[in-house]
């Protein structure tokens, strides 16, 4: 029988590439919002800044985002940016000037459902109450996999396809996209 580990590891690192013009604000504002009209809490683990290298800056942030489906099952989204050569270029669209970014970036998003992250199964309240936790998972195993695990997957193809459409990548004939 097969019996579910917490974490259980939806997608370690689903890669989106892009060259080219792009705005980065907008961008940003877009995919954070995103993740709290699904009910995220989202979390800046880190903003790394590096001016002034020879092509452009290099930025790379890092967030995480939890959002708890019940007291025993919580979604956690990671998402890394990694930008090279980034310099704001202005251009004029629709007859407004607007400054946008030019460069290389990568998206990376990281997903994963964990089980009793409250803890109420935990080992520390007892041997019986962690025999109870393996029993519930064992009973609960398919229709976790089917409906929470499923269901993770589904949301982050879909945040992956709306980061896409943002930056218009449908159809582009670069190979770093």
């Amino acid at each position: 029988m097969h019996v579910l580990k917490s974490p259980i590891n939806v997608y370690s690192g689903l890669l989106i590439k892009f060259k080219g013009l792009y705005d980065y604000t907008g961008l940003y504002r877009f995919m954070r919002g995103w993740l709290q009209k699904n009910m995220y809490e989202v979390q800046e683990d880190r903003y790394k800044d590096k001016y002034f290298t020879a092509f452009g800056t290099e930025i790379e942030p890092k967030w995480s985002a939890i959002r708890r489906i019940n007291e025993y099952i919580m979604y956690s989204v990671k998402v890394e940016f990694h930008l090279w050569d980034a310099k704001d270029v202005e251009v004029v669209e629709n007859g407004e000037k607007k400054v946008m970014t030019t460069g290389r970036m990568t998206i990376s998003l990281s997903a994963e459902v964990i089980l009793d992250y409250a803890k109420i199964f935990d080992e520390k309240k007892g041997k019986f109450v962690a025999f109870l936790g393996d029993a519930y998972k064992k009973l609960r195993w398919r229709e976790i996999d089917a409906t929470y695990v499923q269901g993770l997957e589904d949301e982050v193809n879909i945040f992956q396809k709306e980061i896409q459409n943002y930056l218009n990548m449908h159809g582009k004939e670069d190979a770093y996209y």
